[in-house]
């Protein structure tokens, strides 16, 4: 049942719910937390005829009336839909250069009175290249940038460019990110992998046969933590117990896991085979969006589960075909990243943890069956039923005290039942933001990500 919200008086709202909702505030604070339903209804047949919306929908190339209107609540990507952030988009995302110009009516001012925000404009520009995007920033062609250069890879170059590049580096808050994530595909249409993904065993037996200091020495000098794609350290979630399960490098005892299982080696006693005795071989899907370092990793574990005759043959591929492939089970095993939840962001929240959506990366069709209350998809093993009863608890546990005990009892699940395979947690070295010098207001630690946070109306150009 839907909520109801009643106005007070000009300043004064209420919201009321049939059931606890105590997470209403966090949502609150999320960039999209409302929409302007008089701009909205032109969109939906409750308010508009079905003649009229498809019309739209011939015109911006869809087929369901529910994408467009879903497209237009997109304010992003959508230059006349009206909002009330400090700045408003021009153009579309796709452009090489988004424009977005200060909101004249924006609702804030500072402690003296003076109107936000005070940039005029944003302009963002495209870069499909991280390489590029690396050498723009260094060499001071941006006021701010982190993501997708950040990581201990570039930080000896991103601090040898400071002064030629006129910019300053700052902390960022730790979103406790595990790079190398390896997901598998427990909806595989090939029964074999489908039934040794998930086996507990086989996975437990592949993540203590990688050598996680090994990939820590060679790519982060030592300074990336072994770990299990849980929550960041410091964070209420965080359990080191849970994060160590399974990442002490014993490939003898994952040879003998492997025994256990029935995979026999073939005669040359190089590679195991399959219960169809053909050789068990998987493909690696690597997104080569994050970490940029993500190929090196995989290569890496490609030697270390070699040493237990598991072929794996690596393929890169670009974020978006990753996503689609992935998202629609079309793939062996996959590696990105992880963030399950950090200081500020809880696990409620991230898209990596719960089933609730076909986009979760471990399980969508699991996802899928979730979201559409079992209509479509395909059934979750109980474990994962469980798994979901404590995310809907969750939600409407009043009590933060209560609310962290039952996340820490998901957090427990996923580390015991390793449904994905964490490598490495991100080092705090790597936790960086470029400025430029005369971009002041920039708060540090820099809370990564977190635009609320940031209270980016206030950043502004020193002349």
């Amino acid at each position: 049942k839907l909520g109801t919200l009643k106005k007070i008086d000009d300043y004064t709202i209420k919201f009321s719910f049939s059931e606890p909702y105590p997470t209403i505030l966090e949502e609150l604070v999320w960039y999209n937390c409302g929409l302007p339903k008089h701009y909205l209804k032109q969109f939906h047949p409750k308010y508009t005829s079905i003649d009229k919306i498809k019309k739209m929908m011939k015109e911006r190339g869809f087929n369901l009336w529910i994408n467009l209107f879903s497209d237009r609540t997109n304010w992003l990507n959508n230059p006349g839909c009206p909002q009330i952030d400090a700045w408003i988009p021009q153009n579309t995302i796709d452009r090489p250069v988004q424009v977005f110009e200060r909101n004249p009516y924006y609702w804030k001012i500072d402690t003296k009175g003076n109107q936000l925000p005070y940039l005029d404009y944003i302009k963002r520009t495209l870069v499909s290249d991280t390489e590029v995007l690396l050498l723009k920033a260094t060499a001071g062609e941006v006021s701010l940038q982190s993501r997708r250069i950040r990581g201990l890879p570039n930080y000896t170059l991103v601090m040898q460019n400071r002064k030629t590049g006129d910019y300053r580096v700052i902390r960022c808050l730790s979103l406790g990110k595990n790079f190398g994530t390896i997901y598998f595909n427990f909806h595989s249409k090939d029964p074999v992998l489908r039934k040794l993904f998930r086996d507990r065993r086989f996975r437990i037996a592949l993540s203590i046969a990688i050598n996680r200091e090994e990939i820590s020495g060679v790519l982060y000098s030592g300074f990336a933590v072994p770990s299990q794609a849980l929550c960041a350290k410091g964070s209420p979630w965080y359990e080191e117990t849970f994060a160590k399960l399974y990442t002490e490098y014993d490939p003898k005892k994952a040879n003998a896991l492997l025994d256990e299982i029935g995979l026999k080696w073939d005669k040359n006693h190089e590679y195991r085979l399959r219960p169809d005795g053909k050789r068990l071989r998987l493909i690696n899907l690597v997104n080569l969006s994050w970490p940029a370092e993500n190929v090196d990793i995989q290569q890496i574990i490609k030697e270390n589960w070699k040493k237990i005759g598991v072929e794996v043959a690596i393929k890169p591929v670009m974020r978006d075909l990753w996503s689609t492939r992935v998202s629609g089970a079309e793939h062996e095993i996959a590696s990105y990243q992880m963030r399950m939840g950090s200081c500020g962001f809880s696990p409620l929240r991230s898209e990596y943890v719960f089933p609730k959506s076909p986009q979760i990366h471990w399980c969508p069709m699991w996802g899928r069956w979730f979201a559409t209350n079992g209509k479509a998809g395909e059934e979750p093993p109980e474990e994962v039923k469980k798994l979901m009863e404590i995310y809907n608890k969750a939600l409407k546990t009043v009590s933060s005290r209560e609310r962290i005990a039952l996340l820490k009892q998901a957090v427990r699940m996923f580390a015991e039942n390793l449904w994905v395979i964490g490598v490495v947690q991100e080092a705090p070295q790597a936790e960086f933001c470029i400025v430029k010098n005369n971009f002041r207001n920039v708060p540090e630690p820099l809370p990564y990500g977190v635009t609320p946070w940031c209270h980016t109306a206030q950043f502004f150009i020193r002349k």
